[in-house]
C-alpha cells in the first residue's frame, strides 16, 4: 500500500479549539503587521523630515551645525522599508487568507495562508543569519583591527 493521499478520500476538519487558535493567532498577526508597517512607513517620514546630523562633522569645523548623510539615510530607510514591506505582506496575507478559510470551512485556503505563514517564518530567519554573519565579520573586523596595533 502507498502513502499517497488520493482526491477520493474525505477531507480532514478541524476541531474548534484549533480553528479557534488558528483565528486568534491569525487576528493578531493581522494587527501586528498593521502595526509593523505603520512604524515604519513613520519611522520613514521622520527621518526625511528630520534628517540626523552626522556627530564627527561637528568636529570637523561645518559650519551650520554638521553635515547629514542623506544618501547613506535613503538607502538605510529603502532598505528597511523593502524588508518591512515583505514581512508585512506574507503576515497580511496569513492573517486574511487564514480567517476567511476559518469562516468557510474551506482547509485547502488554510493550506495556503499557512505557507504564507511558513514563508514569513523563512524570510526572518534568513535576516537573522545575515545580520548574524554581519555581526561575526565585525568581531573579526574589530579583533584583527586591534591585533595589527
Amino acid at each position: 500500500m502507498s502513502d499517497i493521499q488520493h482526491n477520493d478520500t474525505p477531507p480532514q476538519t478541524l476541531d474548534v479549539y484549533t480553528k479557534s487558535n488558528i483565528y486568534a493567532t491569525a487576528k493578531i498577526a493581522g494587527i501586528a503587521a498593521l502595526t509593523s508597517i505603520a512604524g515604519a512607513v513613520i519611522g520613514a517620514i521622520a527621518n526625511f523630515v528630520n534628517p540626523k546630523t552626522t556627530p564627527w562633522a561637528l568636529k570637523e569645523g561645518f559650519e551650520n551645525g554638521g553635515t547629514t548623510n542623506f544618501g547613506t539615510s535613503v538607502f538605510t530607510v529603502l532598505f528597511s522599508l523593502v524588508i518591512n514591506g515583505i514581512l508585512f505582506y506574507y503576515l497580511y496575507r496569513f492573517s486574511k487568507i487564514s480567517k476567511a478559510a476559518l469562516e468557510n470551512n474551506q482547509n485547502i485556503i488554510l493550506e495556503t495562508g499557512l505557507f504564507s505563514l511558513a514563508t514569513y517564518f523563512r524570510v526572518c530567519a534568513i535576516l537573522m543569519i545575515v545580520s548574524a554573519g554581519f555581526i561575526i565579520v565585525a568581531f573579526l573586523a574589530v579583533g584583527l583591527g586591534s591585533a595589527f596595533k
